[in-house]
C-alpha cells in the first residue's frame, strides 16, 4: 500500500479483500485518518497546513514477477513467517542471512528492506533512499557495504543495529526517515518550523548534506537500483546520447528510470545541465588519443610564475575521472549524493591505457566500504586512491563504429550492458506515423522497419538505422525534411555500411524493384568498348552508379521501398 490521501480510500473496494474485511478496514482507515487530523500521534510527519496524509510502505512483491522463481519466492516468504514470532535480532538475522545471499533472485535490498521492516520496525532499517535524502545511515557516518545489494543487506543491518544501540534511545528505524523528511523540508525553507525545531535540527552535523533522492509526489518513495558501471549500446540513431541524460538524472534524483521518461524531455535537460554545473554530472568523449593523464592524473606544463626562472614549471593536474570521485567522497557525510560520469564512445578509447590500475577499483566489491575493498598508488602523485561507492559510470557505443565483440575484455566485464535498438514505435508515440503529403501517404514507421529488415538480412542487426533520424519530422512532416534526412542521414550511413557495394543498397532501399525515376540509387549498364581500346582482359564492373537527388523529393520513392508504405 503506497502514500494514499483520504480520497484514494475508495481503492480498498476495488480489491478482492473481503466485503467483512473490507468494512473492517474502512472503520481502522477512519479512525486512524481522524487521529492524525487531530495530530494525536507523536510522530506523525502531517504539516500544520492540514493537507493531511497517511499510509504505509510500498512493499515490492512485484519484483517476484519478473526476476525469479517460485523457489526463491517461497523461501522469502517462509522466512518472513519463520521471523515474524521471533524477539531476538541475532536470531533474526541469522534465520533471514540463510535466504539474502548472492544466490537469491527476486529484490534488492531496498524493495526487501521494506518488506522486512514492516514485519519487524526495530530490527530491520529501511534501505533504499529515504524520503527526500540520500540514506540516512551513511549521512551519520555509517559505512555501509554495497548498500544496495541484497547478500550484504543483513551485514549492513548489523552495522546499523549497533550503530543505533550506542548513539539513539529510539529503537524503531522510521523514526530515521521522519528525521530525514524534516530535515529536507527545513533546507527547501530554512523560515519554517519554531525556533526550538530549528534548534533541534541544527544540532545534528548533518545539515550540510545534499539531496540525492527527488521527492516527487506526496510521500512517494524513492528508489534506485542501477548497476554502477553501465554502457548503453546500439546502432545509430538509437538514442544512446539521448538516453544517457534521463539515466543520469534519474540516478542523481534517487528517481526511477520510468518515471523520468514519462517527464518532458526539456525539464529533464534542464535539470541534468544544473546537476553538471554543479559538479554532479560529468561529461567526456574517448577517442584514440584519450589517455590517463586526461582521466586519472598527469603532470602539465605551466608557465613559472616566477620570472627569473625563465621557463616551464610542472604541476601534477587531477583528471575527470579523479575530480568526480574526490568530489562525491566529500558530498556530505558517507559520500550520500549520487555522482554520474557519462563517456561517450567508450569503446574508441585505449581502456588500459585510460583506466590503468583503476580499471579494477571500478568494480561494486573493489569499491569503498565493500568487502573486497581495494585501493591504489597513483604513480605520479602518489596518493592512495579509491573510488567511491556513490560513483556511477555510464558509458554509450555505437555498435557501428565497433563491434561489441572486440571489446576490450577487461571493460565487458566490468560493465553491464543496456541494448538500445531501433524503435520504431517512439516515432508513432510521437505523432510520426503515417504522414500525409499532395501526393498520398506515407507509413514512416513501417518503412524503417522495412529497411532495417533487409540490413540485417545483408549485413547484421548491428548495423541497422536508428529512429532518432526521423525525428525532425515531428516538428516539420513534410516532404523537405524526409529528403533531407534521406540526403544527409540515411544514404551516406548506408555507403558506409556496404562500402562500393551499391548494388546491396539498391536492395535495402527496394531500387532494384523502382522505374528508374523512383530510385535512389541510379545503375546504368557500362559499355567496356567505348571506354577502353581493345579488349581488357580484366573482370570490370558491368553497372555504374550514382545517388539520383532528384528521388528525393518524390513520394513514390519511398512508397516504392516495400509493401504497405
Amino acid at each position: 500500500m503506497a502514500w494514499l490521501h483520504r480520497d484514494t480510500r475508495p481503492a480498498l473496494f476495488g480489491s478482492t479483500v473481503r466485503i467483512d474485511d473490507k468494512k473492517h478496514l474502512k472503520a481502522l482507515w477512519d479512525e486512524v485518518w481522524e487521529k492524525a487530523r487531530q495530530k494525536q500521534y507523536s510522530n506523525s510527519e502531517l504539516g500544520n497546513s492540514g493537507n493531511c496524509s497517511i499510509g504505509l510502505f510500498g512493499t515490492g512483491f512485484f519484483s517476484f514477477q519478473r526476476t525469479t522463481n517460485a523457489e526463491h519466492a517461497r523461501a522469502f516468504i517462509q522466512m518472513c513467517v519463520d521471523i515474524l514470532p521471533m524477539t531476538d535480532d541475532g536470531e533474526i538475522y541469522d534465520r533471514a542471512a540463510q535466504v539474502l545471499n548472492k544466490s537469491f533472485q527476486g529484490m534488492q535490498a531496498g524493495a526487501a528492506s521494506m518488506i522486512l521492516h514492516c514485519l519487524k520496525p526495530y530490527t530491520f532499517p529501511v534501505l533504499n533512499f529515504n524520503r527526500g535524502r540520500g540514506n540516512i545511515f551513511e549521512i551519520l557516518g555509517v559505512k555501509l557495504i554495497r548498500r544496495g545489494n541484497i547478500d550484504t543487506y543483513i551485514e549492513n543491518c548489523r552495522k546499523i543495529k549497533a550503530f543505533r544501540d550506542a548513539n539513539f534511545t529510539v529503537k524503531n528505524y522510521r523514526i530515521f526517515d521522519i528525521v530525514t523528511w524534516k530535515l529536507e523540508q527545513y533546507e527547501l525553507n530554512p523560515d519554517n518550523g519554531t525556533s526550538e525545531e530549528k534548534a533541534e535540527l541544527n544540532s545534528h552535523d548533518i545539515t550540510q548534506t545534499h539531496p540525492a533522492c527527488g521527492r516527487g509526489s506526496e510521500g512517494e518513495t524513492c528508489q534506485t537500483e542501477f548497476d554502477r558501471n553501465f554502457i548503453l549500446y546500439g546502432p545509430p540513431g538509437t538514442g544512446k546520447t539521448y538516453n544517457s541524460v534521463i539515466y543520469a538524472v534519474a540516478i542523481c534524483e534517487g528517481s526511477t528510470l520510468e518515471k523520468v521518461k514519462n517527464e518532458d524531455y526539456s525539464d529533464v535537460l534542464s535539470r541534468y545541465n544544473a546537476l553538471r554545473s554543479a559538479g554532479k554530472i560529468l561529461f567526456t568523449t574517448f577517442h584514440q588519443s584519450y589517455g590517463y593523464e586526461e582521466f586519472i592524473e598527469g603532470i602539465r606544463p605551466v608557465m613559472a610564475d616566477n620570472s627569473d626562472s625563465g621557463g616551464l614549471e610542472y604541476e601534477i593536474r587531477d583528471g575527470i575521472f579523479k575530480k568526480l570521485c574526490n568530489a562525491a567522497r566529500t558530498s556530505g557525510r558517507g559520500g550520500a549524493a549520487p555522482h554520474v560520469l557519462v563517456i561517450d564512445e567508450i569503446n574508441r578509447g585505449n581502456i588500459s591505457k585510460i583506466f590503468g590500475e583503476l580499471i579494477t577499483l571500478i568494480e561494486e566489491t573493489k569499491r569503498e566500504g565493500a568487502a573486497e575493498a581495494m585501493e591504489a598508488v597513483l604513480p605520479y602523485s602518489g596518493e592512495t586512491f579509491s573510488v567511491p561507492d556513490n560513483v556511477y559510470i555510464i558509458g554509450t557505443m555505437n555498435t557501428a563504429d565497433r563491434s561489441i565483440a572486440l571489446m576490450d575484455t577487461a571493460l565487458r566485464r566490468r560493465f553491464g550492458f543496456v541494448e538500445m535498438m531501433p524503435d520504431s514505435k517512439v516515432l508513432e508515440d510521437l505523432g510520426i506515423g503515417t504522414i500525409r503529403f499532395s501526393e498520398g501517404e506515407l507509413n514512416v514507421p513501417r518503412m524503417l522497419d522495412v529497411i532495417n529488415e533487409r540490413i540485417e538480412f545483408l549485413f547484421d542487426r548491428e548495423h541497422t538505422i536508428g529512429h532518432a533520424f526521423f525525428m525532425k519530422l515531428a516538428d516539420n512532416p513534410s516532404m523537405e525534411t524526409l529528403a533531407d534526412i534521406f540526403d544527409r542521414n540515411i544514404i551516406p550511413l548506408l555507403q558506409e555500411y556496404f562500402y562500393e557495394d551499391y548494388e546491396k543498397i539498391q536492395l535495402v532501399l527496394g531500387d532494384n524493384g523502382k522505374p528508374d525515376e523512383y530510385k535512389f540509387i541510379l545503375d546504368r549498364t557500362i559499355k567496356v568498348k567505348d571506354i577502353f581500346n581493345g579488349n581488357p582482359d580484366i573482370d570490370l564492373p558491368e553497372k555504374g552508379y550514382q545517388v539520383q537527388h532528384e528521388a528525393f523529393l518524390k513520394p513514390e520513392s519511398y512508397k516504392q521501398i516495400g509493401r504497405g508504405l
